[in-house]
């Protein structure tokens, strides 16, 4: 049994500490907030004077893909290692084990069919994102997300599009989109000296390249962190 002075609240001074502290970090927040409001009309504005040299007609992918195509690599890294690091906690002898069995799973007729509808037109909708994303709200992101969607729907139906998560085409995936990223800026370097500055003419093509990339990148390593967390279906046939 705890004592009196375990079940006993905080001291006085302590809870005169905290609330300084909290008070503190709201007013830093705060401040933050404010300083940002002023710039974020001058951002704005220059995005908008740039945007007809950018490839796109969407500010957001302009950002993403040409203006900081250096932070959504590093975001694209991020993911790599996470889904690098799950993955990588998977017991190989699962893999094994999966990789042997031959009976059908007991899956839903009912999910089945759904999946059988719903994926075909979640890859199309998944294509659809990434060429829209130039000109409206899409890119790689979602379009990616869509598509490890597909993915997982397929596997919960009982035909996995992943029977072997060490195979070298989906460790290709995984690194694909980091990849376009990495010979690109170094391509752009050699070009034009600078990281990542398109040349006008080219900038929209490139762009949609780097993006199907890291659509393929993203959906792959989706759907591989959650195969590493979620027992592995065998295929039907």
């Amino acid at each position: 049994m705890r004592s009196n002075e375990d079940n006993a609240g905080l001291p006085p001074v302590a809870r005169l500490l905290l609330a300084i502290g909290m008070v503190a970090i709201g007013l830093v927040l705060a401040w933050a907030l404010w300083s940002h409001s002023e710039t974020s009309s001058s951002l704005a504005a220059a995005v908008m004077t740039e945007l007809p040299r950018s490839g796109v007609s969407n500010p957001v992918t302009a950002v993403l893909l040409n203006f900081r195509a250096f932070d959504t690599m590093l975001e694209l890294a991020v993911l790599l290692l996470v889904a690098v690091t799950v993955g990588g906690l998977r017991d190989p002898r699962e893999v094994s084990a999966f990789a042997q069995v031959k009976q059908a799973a007991s899956v839903s007729p009912l999910l089945q069919s759904l999946a059988r509808d719903l994926v075909p037109i979640m890859m199309l909708t998944s294509g659809y994102l990434l060429w829209i994303g130039a000109k409206a709200p899409g890119g790689a992101f979602q379009a990616g997300a869509v598509l490890a969607a597909a993915a997982v729907l397929a596997h919960l139906s009982g035909r996995p599009w992943l029977s072997n998560p060490g195979d070298w085409r989906i460790r290709a995936l995984l690194v694909l989109g980091t990849g376009a990223f990495l010979v690109s800026a170094l391509a752009l370097l050699l070009v034009t000296g600078t990281y990542f500055r398109y040349p006008p003419a080219l900038a929209g093509a490139w762009i949609l390249i780097i993006e199907t990339a890291a659509t393929l990148s993203i959906a792959a390593m989706l759907y591989v962190t959650f195969c590493a967390v979620v027992p592995m279906m065998p295929s039907r046939r």
